[in-house]
């Protein structure tokens, strides 16, 4: 049997699909990752990935391996931690409503492999964090942003809705339609100011246009935006990735709108946050695709 090291470099190329990203993510060179899987499977005699220029993709042994492994290296980490009574240092995180975690999940998972002793505590407020992950416009003051990626807005309809046999619609056709508001997100009404502005009118008009687009209902977070779509409350605007995979939910681009947002994480400018943060921000760099969003 192979040392925990050599497991664990296994472990993280599979949270995050390269042996770059985790020689990275793990503060090694990529050959030693490669080497150690090349190992590991001589000794289980088949791949653990199949290789190609997007990445690595487990094979069916790989994903065996990974099941069996993760909880057992787990549990490992959690004796080591009781036997040498060390506290765990906690480094306190804060999520947009607007965002969703599924992307930073295999950046999460691998720092939690190289950082045993740290404790993750997420909080209500952005001003309460070490690290945000926020939208660049929502910035909170003494905080400092890595961006991830850039996202494009569009409408999710649900699929049976007559909206979702077309690729585009003009946003003039959605004032009979019921939306599903996301007041807590910035750029939610950005594509109606956009209307105002291309349309050369005032604030009046605007309002105006406001209201032709009252919503039906409020949502608090986007996995509830994404719910409502999918039961036939109403249609949303939401960035592109968020419909990437739901099923029953059509993206539809917005004709002549192209609203955007830059999205990444925001790290506290301090030496405690900044200490406790450096590795979450350079295994989510490493993990996330860099490439913008295509509309």
């Amino acid at each position: 049997m192979y040392d925990a090291q050599t497991l664990r470099y296994f472990l993280t190329a599979f949270e995050v699909g390269s042996f770059t990203r985790a020689a990275e993510a793990l503060g090694v060179t990529q050959p030693s990752v490669s080497a150690a899987i090349l190992k590991l499977e001589a000794r289980y005699d088949g791949r653990l990935f199949e290789r190609s220029r997007q990445g690595l993709k487990p094979t069916r042994k790989g994903q065996e391996l990974y099941v069996q492994l993760a909880p057992v290296l787990a549990q490992l980490d959690r004796i080591e931690g009781r036997m040498l009574q060390k506290a765990p240092e906690v480094l306190r995180i804060f999520c947009q409503p607007d965002i969703l975690l599924a992307p930073y999940a295999a950046a999460l998972q691998a720092l939690q492999r190289a950082r045993w002793d740290l404790s993750l505590q997420f909080c209500d407020a952005a001003d309460q964090s070490d690290i945000a992950f926020v939208s660049e416009e929502c910035l909170p003051p003494r905080f400092r942003f890595f961006p991830t990626r850039r996202e494009t807005y569009g409408l999710a309809v649900p699929q049976q809705h007559a909206f979702a046999l077309q690729e585009e619609i003009f946003p003039e056709r959605l004032t009979q339609e019921p939306l599903i508001g996301r007041p807590y997100c910035p750029n939610a009404d950005l594509f109606l100011r956009n209307m105002a502005e291309q349309a050369g009118r005032a604030d009046q008009a605007e309002l105006e246009v406001r209201e032709r687009f009252a919503p039906v209902a409020d949502a608090v977070h986007d996995h509830q935006v994404l719910d409502l779509v999918r039961a036939g409350v109403g249609i949303a605007l939401v960035p592109k990735d968020h419909v990437a995979g739901v099923t029953g939910i059509k993206f539809v681009r917005l004709a002549g709108q192209t609203p955007q947002r830059q999205i990444g994480v925001a790290v506290r400018k301090s030496a405690h946050a900044h200490g406790l943060a450096q590795d979450l921000v350079q295994a989510l760099i490493s993990a996330l695709p860099q490439q913008p969003d295509a509309s």
